[in-house]
């Protein structure tokens, strides 16, 4: 498992989540409850994106770097924007973080909704409009806020208008920080990962960058820490 901070919590996680555990859920079919215990072993604590660092480097479809050059890695999640220079062994040369990632962007998107006057928002302009479910109409690539004829709507233009200040705020200080650590000129790749990555628009802003996107981005760092065990573990 990841942590921002594995120095400072990496023993409480540990305690918290190593040993035996027992949990109950519905049966989808039949609707019983079904109990479950499964034993966790915690094999490692790692820095946030460290996984996703082994699965570029030594994983499927793995990056060819040697341990002399760099690459920088962008992982767009839900709460920021994550800056990671690393080189061909996998040691962090240095890092940044960037507040606000696509939570961000889906709040903005509800408040501008909540700022609509048209015919539909009328009727329920005291109800403040949710980001979850602003998130959910862009997974599921419809734009549509609500699922019923009263409440929902459209998003396209609100979604189009919150992507360009959040994007380019945030690509901003992205250059900043590559260019004035001189690592953008040293860098053989530029890789992104994250849930963020495959929002719409992004994906393409990211390739015109230059950006290599790997497959199923938002299961990266897990697909890594699997590694990982599986390397500590020898299997």
């Amino acid at each position: 498992m990841s942590n921002h901070n594995p120095e400072r919590w990496g023993q409480e996680i540990k305690r918290r989540v190593e040993g035996t555990h027992t949990f109950e859920h519905l049966h989808p079919v039949t609707r019983s409850i079904v109990t479950k215990t499964v034993e966790i072993i915690v094999t490692g604590i790692y820095p946030e994106g460290f996984g996703s660092i082994a699965h570029c480097l030594f994983g499927e479809a793995s990056l060819v770097l040697d341990p002399s050059e760099l690459a920088i890695a962008l992982d767009i999640g839900s709460s920021t924007w994550l800056v990671t220079v690393f080189n061909g062994s996998g040691a962090v040369i240095d890092r940044h973080l960037i507040e606000g990632g696509a939570g961000e962007l889906h709040s903005m998107i509800a408040e501008a909704l909540d700022k609509r006057n048209d015919r539909v928002s009328l009727l329920s302009k005291d109800v403040k409009h949710s980001p979850s479910l602003v998130n959910q109409g862009i997974i599921e690539g419809t734009f549509t806020y609500g699922g019923n004829h009263l409440t929902g709507k459209k998003f396209e233009t609100e979604y189009s208008q919150c992507l360009d200040e959040w994007w380019s705020n945030r690509i901003e200080k992205f250059a900043n920080f590559v260019t004035a650590g001189n690592y953008l000129d040293r860098a053989k790749y530029l890789v992104a990962w994250g849930g963020g990555v495959s929002l719409p628009v992004v994906d393409q802003n990211l390739a015109g960058l230059g950006f290599v996107i790997l497959n199923n981005p938002q299961f990266i760092n897990a697909l890594g820490l699997k590694l990982l065990t599986q390397i500590s573990l020898g299997a």
